[in-house]
């Protein structure tokens, strides 16, 4: 049996979003060991294609996931029943019911986004450049579109940010979108800088009037959960997976 980690919200809301970690799946090599859900990973594709399988029995959903072709960008793709290719995007917008989504991860931060009264949700892939281009915000923009309602939002597991060592031209171009985020990084001991996105992504939250959670798991530090780029590659990649119940 696979292990969760479920929206802060429970039941309370028609949207459900749920994170995967490496724990169960069909075994593998040592970097892809666990229930690996990247299709582009290098990992055997049968065996991939399995571990989706076994998702989507486990959570009880009426079909596989939606993909994109993760591009880190800022774009946002509509989830239809019936597309015949994956979207060159970094997000979904999931208006229908029973239609789940997913975004794949391995460091990157998955957010999900609603309405509190579960019309319209989102879920994006947030790596750095993402999160500097403005993903979050675009995915906010297209929630408060005619809704005066509030907005709830999951930062999920991302790097630790004490282990998320990146150069001055990360930093710069994080804080000329966010000029705020500043105590969001540290000096390094080699003179970098030491940068928590995860931070960024909630204050950002809580800073637009979103109720917002984020996760304290790091994919570095917990290698027993999570698969992580920065720590080895190749890799395999978990997922965050959103859909709306009927």
């Amino acid at each position: 049996m696979s292990l969760y980690l479920y929206a802060p919200w429970g039941s309370s809301l028609s949207v459900r979003a749920v994170m995967t970690t490496r724990l169960g799946g069909l075994g593998g090599a040592e970097l892809y060991r666990g229930l690996n859900l990247g299709p582009n990973s290098g990992d055997d594709p049968a065996r991939v294609a399995a571990h989706w399988e076994i998702v989507r029995r486990e959570l009880g959903l009426s079909r596989l996931p939606l993909l994109l072709n993760q591009v880190h960008g800022r774009d946002l793709a509509e989830a239809e029943p019936h597309l015949a290719v994956r979207p060159e995007a970094d997000g979904w917008l999931v208006r229908c019911p029973d239609l789940p989504v997913a975004v794949q991860v391995a460091d990157c931060l998955p957010v999900v986004l609603t309405r509190s009264d579960g019309s319209l949700a989102a879920l994006v892939h947030a790596g750095w450049k993402g999160l500097a281009a403005g993903i979050v915000d675009t995915a906010l923009d297209e929630l408060r579109k005619g809704y005066p309602g509030e907005i709830w939002g999951w930062v999920g597991p991302g790097i630790d940010g004490w282990a998320y060592e990146v150069g001055t031209e990360v930093r710069q171009a994080l804080l000329a979108h966010y000029p705020w985020a500043d105590s969001a990084f540290r000096l390094s001991a080699d003179g970098r800088y030491l940068a928590d996105l995860g931070r960024i992504a909630h204050e950002l939250l809580c800073r637009e009037g979103c109720r917002s959670w984020r996760s304290r798991a790091g994919t570095w530090s917990r290698p027993d959960l999570w698969y992580s780029w920065r720590r080895g590659q190749p890799t395999g990649r978990q997922a965050m997976i959103l859909w709306k119940e009927s």
